[in-house]
């Protein structure tokens, strides 16, 4: 059944060329399930994306689908393990994460699993990648990826488009003159 779900899924994709977010998606769980055994324990980092809210929301949602198709065990991805996985491995700034890394989160969270990705281009065209890594061997697993054409669900979570932060104009003055920022002084 899975097998013939991934290739009805590939067909309609190689002759669309690209697909809505929701279709990518629907075939980032088909390959996700086929390639792993039943039952394993899998991690969804989020993803790297031009906006932390696209990330996050492709992660919630590949995670949602996996839960709900039961072929597979998703490791919970609650708010306090996800700023903790982040904090230990940079992941949000790199978009990447270490074959340490990936043992240490799975050790953590008893995941077997880790799928990592990243959503990266511009204007009406995007290509979503993921990747599965064990978490005993750091072996990559699978890597799929898609093109995704914008649709309203994608405009809007990158329209929400927060930047990570905003450095002062003082950042970039000389020393000397940075100072009166710091400390309210005059900086001399």
């Amino acid at each position: 059944m899975v097998f013939l779900s991934l290739i009805l899924w590939t067909a309609a994709i190689s002759f669309a060329q690209t697909a809505t977010l929701d279709m990518s998606l629907n075939g980032a769980k088909t390959y996700i399930e086929a390639q792993l055994s039943q039952g394993s324990k899998v991690l969804i980092a989020d993803m790297a994306a031009p906006t932390k809210e696209l990330g996050a929301y492709i992660a919630e949602e590949i995670s949602s689908r996996l839960f709900n198709g039961r072929r597979v065990t998703v490791v919970e991805r609650s708010a306090a393990v996800m700023q903790t996985l982040s904090a230990e491995t940079a992941y949000q700034l790199s978009g990447e994460v270490d074959d340490n890394s990936i043992q240490s989160i799975g050790h953590k969270t008893g995941a077997e699993v880790v799928i990592t990705g990243s959503v990266r281009g511009a204007g009406d065209q995007y290509r979503l990648s993921m990747k599965m890594t064990s978490v005993q061997s750091s072996e990559l697993l699978g890597h799929w990826n898609a093109s995704v054409q914008t649709d309203t669900v994608m405009n809007s979570l990158l329209a929400s488009t927060k930047p990570a932060r905003v450095k002062p104009d003082w950042i970039y003055e000389p020393l000397s003159v940075r100072s009166k920022h710091e400390t309210g002084g005059s900086g001399a």
